[in-house]
Formats: structure tokens, sequence, C-alpha cells
């Protein structure tokens, strides 16, 4: 089994102990939240302060976070991602994609469709995950167990959307029945994203033209060694009953001297770790509790408000990490959640994922059936030459011709589909593997084919 872990930080609802952990209150949390009047009509005005931002969604509110102050963007919000390549803030509502840049201070549609599909008779089919594709780096869909069908704005010179396909590992019981084939709630909601497309492909192209040469995030420094011995955590094994070697492993948190330290793991439908934010200065485990920063030399013993992150963020100064919408500094909570997800800061800093986080490549949301012939969309086919064709195919079943600009979507796809992978007992085909994979085919009628003796 290919384990598909969580980050888990500790944000707990109760105190610990007495005596086992001192909490911070020298600063109070910056949670009321501002409202200024705009400059001008439809412009945001600026936060007042120094420091890095921080962006969260927490209560339904697109807000933005400075060491001393916060205000509401906007309201109704279900998602965001801090863009340091387009310089935005990308964030979902129930209608739609819109994109809070920090140039103009303006909020930008992007996709005016709804993210959510109902039935007409009532109750929730699925809601599709926004994607912000720059090739080889994104702004969610991360991790492809999180999410069923998602939509991918596709960031080059000409913008488009098309509809993607999680539903990895674990998620794959959500995504299929019984028999392996794809339950008919995922095939409406793939059908519904592919209905999505860029409503503002002029806007969107500035953005790409902004973030040309640019990256999401800062390169990530090489790890010190990790403290030792007696200055090293101390974690009792009993807490990771699947792997009690990993308990105290510790992992580097970039632009910062703090570490994650893996307290507990278990194994289930995958291998869930939990991990811990430690401060080798004080050799203190640290967490969040009732909206203060609490230290302990001991592993938390409250768990119960422990999140499943989508990764922990860390600010590009490295003074302030963002944690399920709480952001905090190494003395004080600057802003506690009630109800948050991190959507990380201004100028990018870093993203540190999940243990073991799944492969997020991104595979085209083209649902083949599990059996009977493979019917790609008909774009991929499409040439002018033959030089256009090639072959893909799973082993030596679904030997399928496509556009070699396609080829590696249709891989996936024939991957992704569950059908049978017949192995090359004998060669069916002159490819090195003896199959037929990647051997040119021929464009006949503007359509690729297979070539000739090829099945």
């Amino acid at each position: 089994m290919r384990p598909a872990c969580h980050l888990v930080v500790a944000i707990a609802a109760s105190t610990l102990a007495c005596g086992q952990a001192r909490t911070s209150s020298r600063h109070p949390p910056a949670n009321t939240v501002v409202t200024a009047p705009p400059a001008e009509p439809g412009v945001v005005p600026a936060l007042a302060g120094d420091g890095d931002r921080a962006y969260v969604v927490d209560d339904g509110a697109l807000l933005e976070v400075s060491p001393r102050a916060s205000q509401a963007v906007v309201t109704g919000a279900s998602w965001c991602g801090a863009d340091a390549r387009a310089n935005v803030v990308w964030f979902a509502t129930d209608d739609g994609v819109s994109a809070f840049d920090l140039v103009d201070r303006r909020v930008h549609r992007v996709i005016r469709h709804a993210l959510a599909l109902s039935r007409a008779s009532g109750g929730m089919v699925g809601e599709i995950a926004p994607i912000i594709d720059w090739g080889g780096e994104r702004i969610g869909g991360e991790n492809r167990v999180d999410f069923d069908i998602g939509v991918a704005i596709e960031m080059r010179a000409t913008p488009t959307a098309r509809s993607i396909v999680g539903c990895y590992m674990m998620a794959d019981f959500r995504c299929r029945d019984d028999g392996g084939d794809w339950r008919p709630a995922i095939r409406e909601l793939a059908a519904f994203a592919d209905g999505i497309v860029v409503d503002d492909p002029a806007y969107v192209a500035t953005l790409v033209a902004r973030g040309a040469g640019r990256s999401l995030y800062a390169a990530t420094p090489a790890a010190p060694p990790p403290p030792a011995g007696s200055a090293a955590p101390q974690v009792d094994k009993a807490g990771c009953n699947y792997m009690p070697d990993a308990c105290g492993q510790l992992r580097a948190i970039p632009g910062t001297p703090w570490w994650l330290a893996v307290t507990g793991n278990s194994l289930g439908d995958y291998i869930d770790h939990t991990e811990q934010l430690w401060d080798p200065a004080t050799r203190e485990f640290v967490a969040v509790v009732d909206g203060k920063l609490q230290r302990s030399a001991a592993v938390p013993a409250d768990s119960r408000g422990a999140v499943d992150q989508d990764g922990l963020r860390v600010s590009p100064s490295g003074r302030e990490l963002e944690l399920a919408g709480t952001v905090i500094d190494a003395s004080h909570v600057i802003y506690a959640a009630k109800d948050g997800s991190s959507c990380g800061f201004a100028g990018g800093g870093w993203r540190v994922a999940p243990l073991n986080e799944p492969p997020s490549d991104l595979t085209p949301a083209v649902l083949l059936a599990k059996s009977g012939p493979v019917s790609l969309p008909a774009s991929w086919a499409a040439c002018s030459r033959d030089a256009d064709c090639t072959v893909v195919s799973r082993g030596c079943c679904d030997t399928t011709a496509v556009d070699r600009d396609h080829a590696a979507d249709a891989t996936d796809v024939l991957r992704e589909s569950d059908r049978p992978m017949c192995p090359v007992k004998s060669a069916c085909g002159p490819s090195a593997d003896g199959t037929w994979d990647g051997q040119p085919g021929t464009c006949v009628d503007a359509v690729c084919r297979l070539p000739t003796g090829a099945k």
C-alpha cells in the first residue's frame, strides 16, 4: 500500500493538565476584523501595519491578516490560495472563482459558473475543486485524495479551463462502485465541470504575463541536522502503533528554526501520521489552545482538536506560520480561526506538504468505462500530418492512436480507468516493451489512426 499521510497540527479546544503547559498571552489575538471604507468604489483598502500578509478563509470570509490587524476582503468564500507568481489571491464562492489582485486591490471575476451541483429534486451531487495550474506548480488540488472532480485554470498565454479527476487511493471508494466502474454521481460531476470556462481570459492572460519566470514558493533551503539525543523531542513510541520507529522523527520547517515532530501514526485505508510543531530553542511542543499559544515539554495530551492539513504555510520572512486558518509567530497567536483554512502568504514563502503526500499529477476527467471501446475526446485524435500521431496502450490492450500533444493525458486516462492491463507475455508490438506504445500513427482524413498491424 502506498502511504498517503497527513500533516496534523494540534489546535486544541481545551487546556492541558495543570503544570503540563505554559500559555503565552502577552499579545492578544487580532481577531477583531475591521472593514475600512474603500478609497474608491471597488477598491479594497490597504491593510495597516508592516510585516507579512497572510490570507485565510474563516467562517465564510476571505481575510487579509497582518501581524497587528486583519480585515475582510469578501464574504461567502469557501476556498482560497495565495499566488506569488500572479500576485493575487484566488478564491471560490458559490458562483465561481475570482482573484483578489494585490496590485490594483480589486476583485476580478474569472469563472462565472456554480461550483456545486445539486439535483432538482434536492440533495447535493458534489462540488468542484478549484485548481490554478501553472504547469509544474499549482495552487489547489495538491492532494488528489481530497477531491473527486476539479476544474483547473491553465495559466498560459491563452488561458483555458479543464476538468480534472482526483479520486486517488482511498478516495477511489467514493468514486467507483463495487465493480470498479465510475459512480453515476461522479460522471454527472465531471460533465458539470466540462461546462466551466474561463470567463475573463484577457485578465488571466495579464496574470500569466505577470507571473512569467517567477515561482509560487521560495526555494527550500538545505535542512540542518536534526537535534539528537537529549536535545531531541521525547515522544512515546506507543503513539505510533503502525510504525513505532517513526515516532520522534523530525522535519525541518523551511525559513524557521522550528521542526515538525511525528507523534503518532496508524493504519486504516492509508497511513495516517500526526505531526506537532516543536521549538528546539525551548525544547517544547507548540499548540494553539483557546486562541492562545501553548507550549509544553510533553506531547499535547488533548488531540481532540487536531486538524488534518493540506499543508503548513510559512511566511516569506519565516516569522509567521499558518495552519488551518490560524496565523501564529513564535510568541503569540496573530489570528485565531473559528472554522478556517489556510491560503498562504503574499510573496509566497513556503508550503510544507503533509508527510508522503500522494502525487499531484493532474489527470483530465475523461471517465472511461471499465470495459468496452476506448472513447477519448475527438480533439485528442485531430491531426494534419502523420508526424502528429502516436500510439498509447495498456500493455497489449486498448491500443489507441492519439495526437502527440495529448499522448500523456491519454496515458493518464487509461491508467485511471481501472481497465484491465494486458501484460506482455509475448510481444504484441514493435516497441522496446513489446507493445505498440509510442509508435508513430498515421493521419487519415485529419484523424489519427493506428499504424498497419496494430490492434
